[in-house]
C-alpha cells in the first residue's frame, strides 16, 4: 500500500531540490576551456630533447597536479 503525500506550503513534496537541475556554471566552463586550449599549446610546443623546458613544465605542473588545483 503506497503512502501519499500531499502539498501543501507547510509541506513541500520531498527531494524536489534533488530532482531540479543545476545550471551550469558557463564562467568556470570558459575558464577551463582557455585553460585546457592554453597547455595544449604549451604541450604542443615541448620538444623531448629540450631539456631546459622538459624540466620547467614538470616543476610547474606536477605541483598543481598533486594538490588538485585544476
Amino acid at each position: 500500500m503506497r503512502r501519499q503525500v500531499t502539498q501543501s506550503p507547510s509541506n513541500p513534496p520531498r527531494f524536489t531540490a534533488m530532482n531540479q537541475k543545476m545550471k551550469p556554471d558557463t564562467d568556470r566552463i570558459s575558464e577551463l576551456l582557455a585553460l585546457q586550449r592554453r597547455l595544449n599549446q604549451e604541450r604542443h610546443g615541448l620538444r623531448i630533447d629540450d631539456d631546459a623546458a622538459v624540466r620547467k613544465a614538470i616543476e610547474n605542473y606536477s605541483k598543481i597536479v598533486r594538490a588538485g588545483q585544476l
